[in-house]
């Protein structure tokens, strides 16, 4: 299956200030709908748990100074009550790039019988294994910063207010902003209380911008979560057809494939990292020089692969 790299790389920020990649043609309007759907869901949820109930008992935590257990009262089992619909949404996408891969493969009579079963249990299986895995990683993820921004918070000489507040404007967010946001809240109290303002005002006007800064990146974050996950499933779904396509005779053994940057066009796209790969061709089940099965490779990334087939195309006798 593909994977997605971990890059250092801006193409991670932006949506902050630059395109919205669900407005171009790269992204179709399929694509677009379920990536605004499981972005919002994945926005609600990190916005749920920062707001519930046990966030409360987190903050109380704080109070009576058990900082080592405070973070374990977060809800973060809120996170699998998405995974049915994440579960759901990347099989649609793994279903709907095979159907797209097919559909591309050379018009012949063997091609017009074929199709990717709607029901096709191996598109199930790798979607709910992605929905898994995204529900262990970001939970992971989220308790390491919280104890962080905790450790951090308390021997920078935070109030117990503070660190909660820094705690629900990191929810949802990697370990970059957080730390983005955690600075800038501290720098505008600082300066509010260089101002002479008292502690109590300057507190509530630094917590009132940061709260609009967090609102701006987790909307970002959400947006940007989503996005990947869709297209990965996507582009894996025409991974899995091309395998079946191949076992069954309806494609070559021998054929290739190749990496198509869909926004080369696009002036600062996030895939301009990935313009060195545009055109790559590589037999159609090795990894291209990137590191990756398939696209996508870095947060945003709206690449994806076609199939090609040689001047000397090899067959197998399929089961049609």
């Amino acid at each position: 299956m593909s994977t997605v790299r971990k890059v250092d790389d801006p193409a991670e920020f932006a949506e902050i200030d630059g395109i919205d990649l669900d407005d171009i043609d790269a992204i179709t309007e399929y694509e677009a709908e379920s990536i605004a759907v499981m972005a919002d869901s994945v926005i609600e949820t990190f916005t749920d748990i920062g707001a519930s109930a046990a966030s409360q008992e987190f903050i109380q935590a704080l109070f009576d100074n058990n900082l080592a257990g405070s973070e374990t009262f977060l809800a973060w089992d809120q996170l699998v009550e998405i995974a049915d619909t994440l579960e759901g949404m990347l099989t649609e996408q793994i279903r709907a790039g095979a159907v797209e891969a097919i559909r591309q493969l050379p018009e012949t009579p063997a091609t017009i019988r074929y199709s990717f079963d709607a029901s096709n249990p191996l598109a199930v299986e790798v979607a709910r294994s992605r929905a898994a895995k995204y529900i262990r990683d970001i939970t992971e993820e989220q308790r390491a910063l919280v104890r962080q921004i905790v450790v951090d918070a308390v021997s920078g000489g935070y109030t117990v207010d503070d660190v909660a507040f820094m705690v629900r404007n990191s929810v949802g967010l990697h370990e970059r902003w957080q730390r983005a946001v955690t600075r800038q809240y501290g720098r505008n109290l600082a300066d509010l209380l260089a101002q002479g303002i008292p502690a109590g005002r300057a507190r509530t006007l630094a917590r009132r911008s940061n709260a609009a800064y967090y609102d701006r990146l987790l909307t970002a974050r959400g947006r940007a979560i989503a996005r990947t996950e869709i297209l990965s499933a996507h582009n894996e779904g025409r991974w899995l057809a091309w395998q079946d396509a191949i076992r069954d005779g309806v494609a070559p053994t021998n054929a290739m494939k190749m990496w198509r940057v869909r926004v080369p066009q696009v002036p600062d796209s996030p895939c301009d990292y990935c313009l060195p790969f545009n055109g790559e061709t590589v037999p159609w089940d090795d990894e291209f020089s990137a590191g990756v099965l398939m696209p996508p490779l870095h947060p945003n990334c709206v690449c994806t692969a076609t199939l090609v087939f040689p001047d000397d195309a090899e067959y197998v006798s399929g089961r049609l």
